[in-house]
């Protein structure tokens, strides 16, 4: 468990911090800073380092994905729709750690999917944090449930941690196609 929640205290941290650059740097420095970051987590799998953080139990390419999504959404939203993009990030850095860790500590009623196990309880908090996210970004209440219902669904079924990859992509989309940002 101590790996999982260092996973995603990184996690958090990383995708606020984007989240919090998004209006103050270019499109351009987010990518730099997105190849930058892979090749740190390339390096980190070559050379075995940070093996600990890896030592979840199950097979995961996360940080890649992570980066991948970061860099294909900042393309899409920056400069002109900053907002698209802090709300994927906030996705990234609440509602999926919270359906992760409150998952592991507190489900209880499982599903199977793609072989993963999976907590409604760890669902419901994905649902309800993405729900608040979106409905603070301005969609209204309907709009934000529905976004949600779509956002979880990803979640639960994307396999090897490219649920990092379709979230903050997907989340931006949704937002910036009901609210034209």
């Amino acid at each position: 468990m101590y790996a999982e929640v260092l996973r995603k205290i990184i996690h958090i941290l990383l995708a606020l911090s984007l989240a919090y650059l998004a209006p103050r740097v270019s499109m351009q420095s987010m990518m730099l800073l997105g190849i930058l970051l892979t090749g740190i987590f390339l390096g980190a799998r070559i050379l075995h380092h940070f093996e600990r953080l890896r030592s979840v139990q199950r097979t995961t390419y996360g940080e890649f994905f992570f980066v991948a999504g970061v860099m294909v959404t900042s393309w899409l939203f920056l400069p002109l729709q900053p907002i698209a993009f802090q709300v994927g990030m906030l996705v990234l850095a609440i509602a999926d750690p919270a359906a992760a860790l409150i998952g592991k500590r507190f489900g209880i009623h499982r599903y199977v999917l793609r072989g993963d196990s999976l907590s409604y309880e760890g669902s419901g908090i994905f649902f309800i944090s993405t729900t608040v996210i979106f409905f603070c970004a301005g969609l209204t209440f309907a709009n934000a449930m529905l976004g949600a219902v779509l956002l979880t669904g990803i979640e639960a079924i994307a396999p090897v941690g490219s649920d990092n990859f379709f979230l903050p992509l997907v989340a931006g989309i949704l937002l910036a196609s009901v609210l034209v940002v």
